[in-house]
């Protein structure tokens, strides 16, 4: 509905030098569910539009829902405004568009498309299929939803980028009671091609779930002590997302890295490996990072070696290199999507290795838990105790405390069992020293 053209043109006219147009449309097609009853149906679409630039040296950016022909006023306006007060900026870390791209994998070719009612008939089989799995569950909730989505970013140097995604995504939780006693648990699940295939993969998920919920009654903590632990891929992605944000060049520009100067260096152990991979059938896959330079896969971590850190435009000519295309704002690098390198050993030779420990599932609290600076950490967590490599029973109220640079450099073994969570491909991972549990 806007012109353009003669937007940038009047945007230069008024000394906004770069501009910079980034735009988004989403439709949905979504239906909730709870104990057998639709609550919620919905088809609806939403769209934005984002005009970023300098202005007097400064950064001015403003963004809107509303999309008519006073549009491309408002936009020219609020930037101008946000520059009275923004941060300082330099045309550098804009980027012309020069350079070519790769689609990621989230606009599959054999993509089914899916009406409501297909939809709602799908949101009451998981459910159904979910309550069927354990007779203590009182309530189940479903949520499905289809997703197709369209963004784009242009600015007055030449950058012209579309990308698009369609997908389908589900959500299941449970709660169960035995006696006193009330659990819950829950899990998502995806697919780029059908509905069908978003069953498939939800039929993988849901006794996780429920078993989320049932093992757990009446479980408490163990004895306090150090223990060898098992971390199953849902606990890896939380202590992993607070490791790599020391990796963002701009924190390491600013000294607040433990990893500053360590590339090329040993950090973790030597089975620990990992892989920037934004091209992925995820959800977290992207074309291009938020200044429009084109994402980029490559190694992170080599067999514990540092390779690079994530860069922006800005922190990149600061470091005298190229950007790698993980800019994420205000100069920031952070990974799209991730993939951890298995190992040979399944989830049930670990056990074996382990014999007697613990094996945790979930941590809790990782936002207020690790101290962003030392990478000191304690979390309360559940899992399983093990005893003699098989897990006997779960254990739940206990605390795990130690430091984030010890537990990679700790690491001894990488499972086989895949499973994404939060953009991070990972198997479990076997810490046999760096933990200490306090419990009891």
């Amino acid at each position: 509905m806007m012109d353009e053209k003669h937007l940038f043109e009047q945007a230069r006219k008024e000394g906004i030098d770069p501009f910079v147009l980034s735009d988004g449309l989403d439709e949905e097609t979504s239906v909730s569910t709870f104990n057998g009853t639709v609550e919620n149906q919905t088809i609806g679409k939403s769209q934005s539009v984002c005009a970023v630039g300098i202005r007097e040296g400064r950064h001015g950016v403003f963004e809107t829902d509303a999309i008519d022909e006073k549009t491309p006023q408002i936009l020219l306006s609020g930037v101008k405004e946000s520059s009275l007060f923004g941060r300082e900026d330099d045309p550098r870390n804009y980027f012309d568009g020069k350079a070519s791209y790769r689609e990621p994998q989230t606009w599959m070719d054999d993509f089914q498309e899916a009406g409501l009612e297909e939809i709602r008939k799908t949101a009451l089989l998981l459910e159904d299929e979910a309550r069927r799995k354990d007779g203590r569950i009182e309530k189940v909730s479903v949520s499905v939803s289809k997703i197709v989505s369209r963004s784009g970013m242009r600015n007055s140097l030449g950058l012209n980028v579309t990308s698009g995604s369609r997908f389908y995504v589900g959500y299941v939780d449970v709660v169960a009671r035995d006696k006193d006693d009330v659990r819950s648990g829950g899990c998502s699940f995806t697919s780029f091609h059908s509905l069908e295939d978003l069953v498939h993969n939800a039929r993988k998920e849901i006794p996780n779930a429920v078993a989320q919920a049932v093992d757990f009654f009446h479980s408490g903590p163990v004895e306090t002590g150090a223990y060898p632990v098992i971390l199953s891929p849902d606990a890896v992605v939380p202590l992993l997302s607070n490791y790599l944000d020391t990796l963002n060049a701009k924190r390491v520009e600013k000294h607040l890295s433990l990893f500053e100067g360590k590339v090329g260096e040993k950090i973790a152990s030597g089975c620990f490996s990992l892989r920037h991979t934004p091209f992925a059938c995820s959800t977290s896959a992207m074309k291009y990072d938020s200044e429009g330079v084109p994402a980029q896969e490559f190694d992170v971590i080599k067999d514990g070696r540092l390779e690079t850190y994530f860069y922006a435009l800005e922190t990149a000519r600061h470091a005298g290199k190229k950007s790698n295309g993980c800019a994420a704002g205000n100069g920031n690098g952070m990974p799209a999507h991730l993939d951890v390198l298995p190992g040979k050993k399944t989830v049930e030779a670990l056990r074996e290795e382990v014999q007697d420990g613990l094996e945790i599932i979930e941590f809790h609290g990782t936002n207020a838990g690790i101290d962003s600076t030392t990478l000191d950490f304690q979390l309360p967590c559940s899992g399983y105790l093990l005893h003699g490599g098989k897990r006997v029973k779960a254990v739940s109220m206990i605390l795990a405390s130690g430091n984030l640079r010890k537990v990679f450099e700790d690491l001894s073994e990488a499972g086989t069992d895949l499973k994404e969570t939060g953009g991070i491909l990972t198997p479990s991972l076997l810490v046999p020293h760096a933990l200490f549990i306090a419990g009891k």
